[in-house]
């Protein structure tokens, strides 16, 4: 893109005041100027599908507190951990979110990574085409761990990261 046409564009969206009243970073609008997140990246994309899911519990749980209380265990379908009295009370108390507490909105939508790509995630589609989560990528720096578990950690990473790059 033309240096002349970004400049503009980002002045345009300052006048305007776009984006300031998102849920994200946005760098255009930023002061401090910074790399812009990109949903082209896989890890960014489950991310912000994470970040929703949570948001849309904890608006719930604005609203409704101990709203999980009346879910019925034995319905098909339900995450466990909406069932977990700890996670609940994670997603209650979270603020909205920021730099300081954007792990701790991840480790609320961890638990859905599992629900929605299964117990074995690497394997998945959304990753499995990432060279970086290959054999031979950066995940597979030691011989005597299982691979699919360093696969995983290297995905869960980059999610936590995902995480910190969307937080105002």
């Amino acid at each position: 893109m033309d240096a002349d046409v970004n400049n503009q564009s980002k002045a345009l969206a300052a006048l305007l005041k776009l984006g300031t009243q998102a849920d994200f970073h946005y760098s255009c609008l930023s002061k401090s100027g910074g790399k812009q997140w990109s949903l082209k990246t896989p890890s960014n994309r489950v991310a912000l599908l994470l970040y929703n899911i949570v948001k849309s519990y904890w608006n719930k749980a604005q609203i409704w507190p101990h709203w999980h209380r009346v879910l019925n265990p034995k319905v098909k379908g339900i995450p466990a951990c909406l069932l977990n009295p700890q996670w609940c009370d994670l997603v209650e108390n979270l603020e909205p979110m920021n730099r300081q507490n954007c792990i701790q909105w991840f480790e609320a939508g961890e638990p859905f990574l599992t629900h929605l790509y299964g117990e074995k995630f690497e394997k998945h589609k959304m990753f499995a085409a990432q060279k970086c989560y290959q054999p031979g990528g950066r995940a597979s720096y030691s011989l005597n761990m299982d691979p699919g578990k360093l696969i995983q950690d290297a995905i869960k990473k980059d999610l936590r990261q995902s995480f910190r790059s969307m937080a105002k």
